[in-house]
């Protein structure tokens, strides 16, 4: 079939990381050696992991995220204002959910239209 991969996939994955760390790291003026002591990493695993070369493991993505103060799903590559509006999402009754939903629908692209062609 047409199925990628799933060492591209994880390549992908690795780099949207790497990217995000970097770009973390720098807004927050920390040099590898300080993000690494402040993650309890080694400074040799934060240069991989923003080169993309280092796999990481669900506690290294979360020692990151404490570090660089965001969300583990950031370090993932999720933009935080998506982030927002889930947590708020998942804060309403069901009803407003549903009306939402109901809303989120009505304004929706249908499948069969010319823009999805």
């Amino acid at each position: 079939g047409g199925d990628v991969p799933f060492s591209l996939i994880l390549e992908e994955d690795l780099r949207r990381i790497s990217r995000v760390v970097r770009k973390r790291r720098k807004e927050r003026g920390m040099t590898q050696k300080e993000l690494a002591d402040s993650a309890g990493l080694n400074a040799a695993v934060i240069s991989r992991i923003e080169k993309g070369h280092e796999n990481l493991r669900a506690e290294t993505i979360f020692r990151l995220a404490a570090a660089l103060h965001t969300h583990p799903a950031v370090i993932l590559g999720y933009d935080e204002d998506f982030l927002q509006m889930w947590e708020r999402y998942c804060s309403l009754d069901e009803r407003k959910k549903q009306t939402l939903m109901t809303v989120a629908e009505e304004l929706s692209i249908p499948n069969d239209s010319p823009e999805n062609a």
